[in-house]
């Protein structure tokens, strides 16, 4: 008479025929799922360690989109930020101060520079803010990125080079990257206020 199965045995023969537990997702998992879902996410939304985490990840870049907020942007629409931010439109240069001016100018030449002490003298300007209303209207991206001391230092960089970085080109079509990217912002924020409007959103008269 054979003898019956070892105990371990048993226990994964059992094993085999029970349902498969699904693992809990994680909160870094659960943002990037929702960041792909949606293509936006204000940076303030999950905590400091999420965003740093979130930012590393090669299809996620920020951006000062939603009310001036620092937005994380998916891949996904990046064609469509990027033709907003090569439009050239009147809400990007109107009443752009001389120093952000020269800034721009400079940026556009060199293609990225780094925000400090000696980048404001070059540009005859306060180091304080400096870069924050480029960004605003779209007109560069910036980031942070750590040094080899471990030190935090704002870039800014114009679209142009990003863009042949990374192998992206802009939406041919403006309205259309327009319009995808309001859709976008009020899935994520009640009244967004966009780069090219003056008001939120929800907030102006229909043209």
């Amino acid at each position: 008479m054979s003898r019956p199965p070892h105990r371990s045995l048993r226990r994964r023969r059992a094993g085999c025929d029970a349902p498969a537990v699904p693992r809990a997702k994680t909160p870094y998992q659960i943002c990037l799922a929702t960041l792909r879902e949606r293509g936006l996410f204000l940076a303030g939304d999950p905590t400091e360690e999420l965003q740093i985490r979130l930012l590393s990840h090669r299809d996620v870049i920020s951006t000062r989109l939603c009310a001036r907020m620092r937005t994380l942007v998916h891949r996904s629409l990046w064609p469509d930020v990027l033709a907003m931010a090569l439009s050239g439109g009147y809400w990007q240069t109107k009443w752009l101060p001389p120093t952000e001016a020269r800034l721009l100018a400079l940026i556009d030449e060199e293609g990225s520079v780094r925000v400090d002490v000696a980048l404001a003298e070059r540009v005859d300007a306060v180091l304080r803010n400096l870069g924050k209303t480029l960004e605003a209207r779209l007109l560069v991206l910036g980031a942070d990125v750590v040094t080899e001391s471990g030190a935090s230092v704002r870039t800014l960089t114009s679209w142009w080079s990003w863009a042949a970085e990374k192998g992206v080109a802009p939406n041919p079509d403006a309205d259309a990257a327009r319009e995808r990217l309001e859709a976008a912002a009020r899935a994520v924020i009640l009244q967004p206020l966009l780069p090219w409007w003056d008001q939120p959103l929800r907030l102006r008269h229909p043209s």
